[in-house]
This record gives structure tokens, sequence and C-alpha cells, in this order.
């Protein structure tokens, strides 16, 4: 199978791009947003139809021939006469999939992806979201998210972000400098006791060692006449001793507490050596894909965790030239003959000293955890289109706005933020999974979904058909919901809005994505407990204006004198104006205020 896309704007006539299920993996092709596309499809065997799955989107192909293995499809015109562009307003990677239909069997086969570089619009929307999401301030929220999808909870165990761990190296570090050099002037030392062969002893003392010793080195003795400097007398003569062995008395920094010292010191010089290759490894989505005109979209991102990293990476060059110095210093003035790195033990000397004690405290709160959570540095690395960018940009901003505006309540792993407005408890789940009914997963008096799609499926229903299914794709899962407990009971679901992120144009969000959803969600969406749940359907789009398109005429719209229910409508983000603010705020306001 391969599919080929031929570029029929002049300027790029020539350019054709094939793929194919069969291809290895290599560098990813790419075309601009703008280009206009003639999609074609060869395949092996005969089908009855094809379709190519692009994006959320799909295309449909018409055969060539009547052979039913050769399928292609033209652009449309737009009013002025010209191709419609393919991948208008899409940003990044986009999946390429062939579905094709053979006596009603359907086949769906990846054949790989297309990267779509994006005009100047495009890439100032970009940074303009990575720039809220970096800056945003709930990014631990994302952080401790990221950890529970992946089945691990935000516990210590999984680790601290890198720049959590700069700072508490940052501390430990002063606390090093401030004690390390009282250390080095008075450090703890043993007395170690060593024979030792003395020359001129003079008044020594000789031990029985030291006899012993002179009996079988007797070529040392000398006569002397010197009554107070023999050491012995043998037949009437006086002998002294050039030499002599004796046990000398010394003290010794070799001890433990010191050898901790210089094992911690390495294990952080090594630390930084680590973190600073981690943030290089988890900073570089790059494309060498260009066009006149045009960026790709990783490179937009690479730039901005570019600078993140470059902070951190100044921040570690410093404190790894001040541990340096401190190694120097350690080195020049406690002499050990091993290191020690693990954490220390606070021995009875250790305890008894004000600077070893205050160091050891450091140092054992540093090795508690030295593991790095890359969690949003590999989370923002994911992103491979703008569409999944405005969807986390939304998301943040919908539970920046429910922060301000309530009171945090403690959340589980499925929550990304839980608040208190009035006696409600308001839960913003992000991607929630609500599975269909009678899924083994349901849970019929929470959320579940209601949908029949085919004739044939409602008409088995009609006739008592209740089927259980555990299939992993009967469910659904809306960008955003808002759950709504009832008034003055946290744990009895009342009401849900749902907000779904798409990143199209005006006209697309209100008059395609909005009935589109609709249908899924207010009329698919339902729970024992109530007849109507679902309180409003809300597109978010991208919009420097940030107007609110209510289904509804005025008198009868979210902010009319009678607003129906559901509430149904598209509201612009990516505002950087205050008119734009006060519309979400506007909007938000009103469809919590419904609520109590």
């Amino acid at each position: 199978m391969k599919v080929r896309f031929e570029v029929l704007d002049r300027r790029d006539m020539a350019r054709v791009i094939e793929l194919s299920a069969d291809d290895a993996l290599g560098h990813r092709q790419w075309v601009t947003e703008m280009d206009a596309l003639k999609i074609s499809v060869r395949l092996e065997a005969p089908v009855d139809e094809v379709k190519v799955i692009v994006s959320d989107g799909e295309v449909v192909l018409s055969p060539d021939d009547e052979s039913g293995c050769i399928f292609s499809c033209m652009p449309g015109r737009r009013p002025d006469g010209r191709y419609k562009s393919l991948f208008y307003n899409y940003f990044g990677v986009a999946p390429i999939y062939v579905e094709t239909i053979e006596q009603g069997v359907k086949h769906l086969v990846s054949v790989g992806e297309l990267e779509v570089l994006a005009r100047k619009a495009s890439v100032e929307q970009a940074k303009r979201m990575v720039s809220y999401v970096l800056e945003s301030g709930n990014i631990e929220l994302l952080r401790r998210y990221g950890a529970t999808r992946r089945g691990a909870g935000p516990s210590e165990e999984s680790g601290l972000p890198p720049n959590r761990l700069i700072e508490h190296l940052e501390e430990t570090l002063r606390v090093m400098e401030n004690t390390i050099p009282s250390i080095v002037r008075s450090p703890i030392h043993s007395l170690t006791s060593e024979l030792k062969v003395v020359n001129n002893p003079g008044d020594l003392d000789i031990q029985d060692q030291g006899v012993a010793w002179l009996c079988e080195n007797l070529g040392v003795l000398e006569i002397s006449d010197d009554i107070e400097d023999y050491v012995m007398i043998h037949d009437g003569r006086q002998y002294r001793a050039r030499s002599i062995q004796a046990p000398i008395t010394r003290e010794s920094n070799d001890v433990y507490e010191n050898r901790i010292i210089h094992g911690f010191i390495d294990r952080c010089i090594s630390f930084v050596h680590q973190l600073k290759q981690g943030i290089g490894e988890n900073s570089k989505p790059v494309s060498l894909n260009k066009a006149v005109g045009y960026e790709s979209f990783f490179n937009v991102m690479g730039e901005w965790l570019k600078v993140e990293a470059q902070i951190h990476i100044d921040k570690l060059e410093l404190i790894s030239h001040r541990l340096k110095r401190l190694k120097s210093l350690v080195e020049r003035k406690i002499d050990v003959t091993q290191i020690l790195i693990e954490p220390p033990k606070f021995t009875p000397k250790a305890r008894a000293n004000r600077n070893y004690s205050t160091l050891y405290k450091a140092m054992h709160e540093w090795y508690r955890n030295t593991n790095v959570d890359w969690t949003i540095e590999k989370f923002l690395m994911a992103i491979n289109s703008i569409p999944k960018l405005f969807e986390l940009y939304s998301v943040l901003v919908v539970a920046d706005w429910l922060k301000i505006n309530g009171r945090r309540l403690s959340t589980d792993a499925e929550s990304f933020v839980s608040v208190e407005v009035g006696e409600r408890k308001i839960t913003l789940k992000y991607e929630p999974e609500y599975w269909r009914t009678k899924h083994l997963k349901a849970n019929e008096s929470s959320v579940v979904g209601t949908q029949i799609k085919k004739a044939d499926e409602a008409l088995r229903h009609w006739q008592g058909a209740r089927v259980h299914t555990s299939g992993h794709y009967q469910l659904r899962a809306p960008d955003l919901a808002l759950e709504c407990s009832e008034q003055g009971n946290h744990n009895r679901l009342d009401r849900l809005i749902i907000l779904d992120a798409k990143y199209v144009r005006r006209d697309m969000a209100f008059e395609q994505s909005l009935p589109d959803c609709t249908m899924k969600y207010v009329h698919g969406l339902t729970s024992m407990n109530r007849k109507s749940l679902v309180d409003a359907m809300v597109i978010l789009y991208p919009d420097a204006e940030g107007p609110w398109l209510d289904y509804h005429a005025w008198d009868y719209g979210l902010f009319g004198a009678t607003p129906q229910q559901p509430v149904l409508g598209a509201m612009g983000l990516l505002g950087v104006e205050d008119d734009s603010m006060d519309t979400i705020n506007r909007v938000m306001s009103r469809l919590i205020s419904d609520w109590y």
C-alpha cells in the first residue's frame, strides 16, 4: 500500500510525497499548512472503499479505474477558485492512516506521518501557549497528573523536578560552605601509634619492643662517655644507640566521619554532571525540515525548552565551580585513604561536634531523594502538534480560573483540580474516560455513554438485547469535564459541563464541532441518577478576541433573560487582551453560577 501526496501549488508544483506502511522509519517528510494536495492510494488488492484519515478528519477517495486498487481525491475549491489546503491551521506532526472497506469489513493501516510547517501567525500562537504552559502556576498539577496517569502516585519515591533538585542542591551547598571551612581547621581525628626507627633518640624511653630491636641491631651501638646518654653497660663500658625503634603517637584524619564528607562532595559533583546531561537530553525537540516563510513546531518548542534549560545549566555550572573549590580545600587539609558515598551515620563524635552535626543533617536530607522527575520535560517533548498544545493550554487556563474562584480541595488520582464553590464540589477532569453502558468498566450510577450509532444496533436494543461489552474503545473521553456534586453532598454527582478544545477556525468550531460534540456528549452521556446530566457543552477554540458564540438567540442564550439548558456554545481562548480574558471570566462565572 502506498499513499501519494502531490503538491498543487504553483510555487512547489513538482513536490511529491510518498508514504508506505512497509517503509522503514526515516526522516519525516513535510508539507506546509497552506499546501493544496492531491491524494492517491495504490493498493495491492481491490477494495470497495478507501478513506485517508488525517489528524481528526478524513478524506474519502474515489476509484480511478475499475481495478479497485487505485483511488484518488482532488482538493476542493475556495470561493476565489484556488484549491483548499489540507492542513490549514494545523501545526506539527499529522499521523496518516488509510481505512479500506471490503465487503463491509474495515481495515485501518498506519502509513506514517507528515510534519506540517506553519506560517508566522500559527508560530506566534504556539509560542504564546508554550509560554503560558511553562509559566503557569498549574505546572505542578500537570506533573502530578502526568505521574498518576502513568500508574505512579505523586509520592517522594517518584522523584523531584530538576528545578526543585537544583534549589535543594543550592541550599545544601550553602550549608557545606558554612561548615566545611571550620571542619578543616579542626577536623575529627584519631590518635594512632606505630613503631618507627628514630635517629638520635635522646632521652626517649625504651620499651620492651625497643630492647628487642636493639638485640637484633647491635650495629647501632657506639661507646659513649656521657652518663646521661647511654642505654647499656657492657664490660664496664657505656654504650649509646644512634637510632632505636620506638612507638610514635600521631593524629590521623583518616576516620569515617571525614571519609563521608569526601564522598558526599564527590557525589554532588557527579550528580551535577548527570543533571546537566539529563537537561540536555530532555530539551532537544528539533526538526531539519524548512520552507521559506514557515516554521517547524519542534523548533518552536525547542527554543522555549532551550531557554528554560539554559537557566538551569547556568545555575549548575556555578554550583559545580563552588563544589570543586570545596573539594580542593578538603583534599589539601584532610587526607583520607578512601571515600564513602553513602548516607552518613551519626557517630558519637559527629553528634558532639556542631559543624559535623549540621553538615550531616544536610547530607542526610539530600540523600533522601536524588531521583529526577522529568515528567514535565517529557510531557512537553511528547506534544507533537499545536492542536494537542492548545488542548493542554485550555485545561491549564480552566484550572487556573477554578483555583482563583473556588476554595481548593484535595484531589484524587483521576482529578486535575477540585474546588468548592458555595456548598458544591466542582472537579475538573482532563480526558476522563466515560465507558459505554453495560461495559465491564462502566459505572451506571456515575457517568456512562448511551449513544447508539447504527440503526441495526438500535433495532437490537428495541428487541431486548442487553449485551455487556469489554472493548478498549467503548468509551467517550472529552478533553475537559467539570463534574459538580449535589448541593451539600460532595459524594453524589449532580451535573456535568463538557468543554472540548478544538484548534480550528471560529466558524468551524461553531458550525461543525459544536453540533458533533452536542450529539456525542450532551445526548450521549448520562447517569442513572439524572434524566439530563450534561448541563453545558462548550467548544474552546483559538481566538485572540475570545468572543462567546451562543447556539441560542440572545434572549434565550447564556446571558439572556430566559437561558436555555443545556447551554450550547463556543468560546475563544488564547486571548491577550483584557476583553478576551473578561469573556472567559464572564462565561465561566455564568456557567458555574447556574449550579447553586
